[in-house]
């Protein structure tokens, strides 16, 4: 009953869309997801000792609904590093464009050393927030521990090898035997 929509809404993915809230009389950003695994990794990005990722204060349930399908994170007042790219370039002094790297950078060593693999690291899953401070958000396509070749995102920007070893795992299905049921039907 604290959390009260107001109105505005931020954006939309495949898994998703966000709307800005306010809580006890903050800003927040309420993601919604459409799935229970996409909930529960969004959920990676609570982990303790993540740098530079956007907070997630907690889970809830909106609208008429009993079940947790929600996220409750950080604000981002700019939105995506896209978005900013595009609306605002004149902006990004070098001062600002390195920030911004070194911000980031510092994101995926967290998130390599705690064991998570971020799955889709793209312009807009880039926040820009309050003081153009740069995080990144949405964990939806995160995974722990993911084995190598196991990995889901945008293909445009995947990097190459991991789209090698996509292509080596396609090329090893394609060479098995086929096998047929004996029990086709005459």
């Amino acid at each position: 009953k604290d959390l009260i929509r107001d109105g505005h809404f931020l954006g939309k993915g495949k898994s998703a869309e966000v709307w800005r809230y306010r809580y006890k009389g903050v800003l927040v950003a309420v993601k919604r997801v459409k799935d229970a695994s996409s909930l529960e990794r969004e959920k990676f990005a609570a982990k303790p000792g993540l740098e530079n990722v956007v907070r997630v204060f907690g889970l809830c349930h909106v609208e008429e609904s009993d079940e947790l399908d929600s996220v409750v994170m950080e604000y981002s007042e700019y939105g995506s590093l896209k978005s900013v790219m595009e609306t605002k370039p004149e902006i990004w002094t070098e001062e600002r464009v390195f920030a911004a790297a070194e911000s980031l950078l510092k994101a995926l060593n967290s998130m390599e050393f705690a064991g998570l693999s971020h799955g889709d690291f793209k312009s807009d899953n880039v926040l820009v927030c309050q003081g153009f401070v740069v995080k990144l958000g949405d964990f939806s396509e995160a995974a722990l521990n993911a084995p190598s070749g196991v990995r889901s995102g945008t293909l445009e920007w995947k990097a190459p090898e991991v789209l090698l070893e996509s292509e080596d795992a396609d090329r090893k299905a394609s060479d098995r035997p086929i096998t047929m049921n004996s029990s086709e039907p005459k």
